[in-house]
């Protein structure tokens, strides 16, 4: 099986992931990044038999469309990657990250699973990255729920970016106003330049 899971990463259609920081840890998981295939697998195939019967307009209304900010969420999240490593590249973060990638696991504060979407380790500083893509504004209980994920992991140096498609709240604005360990991003961000 690894064969075929390995030819898959290698053509690019998936990603082998283990959380960062718990590199040895027995949770790898397997994800579809190329989008066409995404798509296909999420949408088109368990639908196909309707499709094939002339329903495609229906499908798209009533399961494609309803969906499908969830469905663009994951390349957005691709999108803030590839956006980091410029930053990183470019010298615009406040340390070098020498290693990058998601975090899962325990939360036994919570008692829950959790996730951090973006992990970045430098030299002094750990970055802590979450990315929204949702219509409305992103709120400061975003920023308060990923400081808190981030204390599940060691940082001397803590930096919190949030990535959000529509934007923040005045209170987002004003909770991380002055404060250089939290950066907050937008999708209209990337349009001017980054």
């Amino acid at each position: 099986m690894n064969h075929y899971l390995d030819a898959l990463a290698d053509l690019g259609i998936i990603i082998k992931e283990k959380p960062i920081q718990n590199e040895q840890s027995r949770k790898t998981i397997y994800r579809i990044i190329d989008g066409c295939f995404r798509f296909w697998y999420r949408y088109v195939m368990p639908n196909l038999n309707a499709i094939n019967a002339g329903l495609g307009s229906q499908v798209f209304e009533r399961i494609v469309q309803p969906d499908l900010s969830s469905f663009m969420g994951q390349g957005f999240e691709q999108i803030f990657y590839d956006i980091f490593d410029w930053w990183n590249q470019s010298g615009q973060l406040p340390d070098l990250i020498l290693k990058r990638g998601r975090w899962w696991g325990n939360n036994p504060n919570m008692r829950r699973e959790d996730e951090i979407d973006l992990v970045g380790i430098g030299t002094k500083l750990t970055c802590f990255g979450e990315v929204k893509w949702r219509n409305e504004k992103t709120d400061t209980g975003v920023l308060e729920q990923l400081a808190e994920k981030s204390r599940l992991l060691h940082a001397d140096q803590r930096l919190l970016i949030v990535f959000s498609r529509s934007g923040f709240t005045d209170g987002a604005i004003e909770f991380a106003k002055g404060r250089s360990d939290i950066m907050l991003k937008s999708f209209t961000d990337i349009e001017q330049g980054y």
